[in-house]
């Protein structure tokens, strides 16, 4: 009775296994805990450098010489410019007298009477240009009449005198651009010329020599990183011309705040964060005696400006930064606990 009952049923006594149903992957909890571990590693790190460092902000400098006058004088040639490489004894300005005739310009700026040639060249080599390209535009539409011109006097639209009208007023706008390149060539060669007089009297300096306070010399290898007059401009005494950084004997202006005052030593070792995350270590080679305010790059647009300590920090045994200057630094300086 058993074996009919299970002979009658339709059902297979081997049943496949049901397949797992897979759980999708939340991505809003993975991201939750990125950002979770992110966070708590920054704390972790921040706490860590508030509990056992002093940290300030530097920026990384030179050494740096100025180029003064030693006497007054007229800017007439600079033999530099921003970033070349200078070597000591380097001519890099040449002075002329302070007396010089001089004019002003539309901008307030002076300069000289060779310069006001030069300018005057130029402004009339732009003046027939200007005249040429619409004396251009004049021929090519004449020229376009007068084809036209010629179609319709052959089906008597127009008469002959109305023809030859057209052709003397082709005719005289191509004499007035003729002439006007005949100008132009002109003035270019003249404004050429005054360009040579210039240069060659802007030369004398190096060419024949001058008298010896009136040529500032490099006082140090380095690069150029400033010029604060232009050519023409008046030198007067003791007045910086030229500002000159030295790669070879770079530093950290550092900056701590004023409350860190009795944590800050000469000698101390700090570490040197870099803005690229580049590791460094420095010791600190002088504290300013007097406290400054915060510096432009990181001072506040609203309230007071806090007091800070500056100090220089060099480079710890012989290593040597070879970075770009006036980067951003973070200066890490170990807490002292005895």
């Amino acid at each position: 009775m058993r074996s009919k009952i299970l002979r009658n049923r339709h059902e297979s006594f081997v049943k496949s296994p049901s397949e797992s149903r897979k759980r999708n992957t939340s991505w809003g909890k993975v991201l939750y805990l990125m950002a979770i571990a992110g966070l708590t590693g920054y704390l972790v790190q921040w706490s860590y450098e508030n509990f056992m460092f002093v940290t300030g902000l530097g920026f990384l400098e030179a050494e740096t010489t100025y180029v003064e006058a030693r006497t007054p004088g007229r800017i007439i040639k600079f033999s530099c410019q921003i970033n070349d490489t200078v070597k000591v004894g380097q001519p890099l300005v040449i002075l002329g007298q302070a007396q010089s005739a001089t004019f002003i310009g539309s901008n307030g700026s002076p300069y000289t009477e060779q310069e006001r040639q030069i300018i005057n060249a130029e402004s009339k080599i732009k003046q027939l240009q200007e005249e040429i390209d619409y004396k251009n535009d004049e021929v090519r539409k004449l020229a376009r009449e007068h084809s036209r011109g010629k179609k319709l006097i052959a089906i008597n639209v127009i008469t002959h005198p109305e023809l030859l009208s057209i052709e003397e007023k082709l005719k005289n706008a191509r004499y007035e651009f003729s002439i006007l390149n005949i100008q132009l060539d002109a003035a270019i060669k003249l404004l050429k010329s005054y360009k040579e007089r210039y240069n060659v009297n802007a030369g004398i300096g190096l060419i024949a020599g001058v008298r010896g306070e009136r040529v500032l010399y490099a006082q140090e290898d380095g690069i150029v990183s400033s010029i604060f007059k232009e050519r023409g401009e008046v030198a007067r005494v003791g007045e910086p011309v030229i500002k000159i950084m030295n790669q070879k004997k770079v530093f950290i202006r550092a900056y701590f705040s004023g409350s860190h005052e009795n944590s800050l030593h000469k000698g101390d070792k700090v570490r040197v964060v870099f803005a690229n995350g580049e590791k460094s270590e420095g010791l600190v080679r002088d504290i300013h005696p007097t406290a400054h305010a915060e510096p432009d790059e990181i001072q506040k647009h609203f309230g007071v400006a806090d007091r800070h300590l500056i100090a220089e920090i060099v480079p710890a045994g012989n290593e040597t930064w070879h970075r770009v200057l006036e980067t951003k630094v973070k200066i890490l300086l170990p807490k002292k606990w005895i």
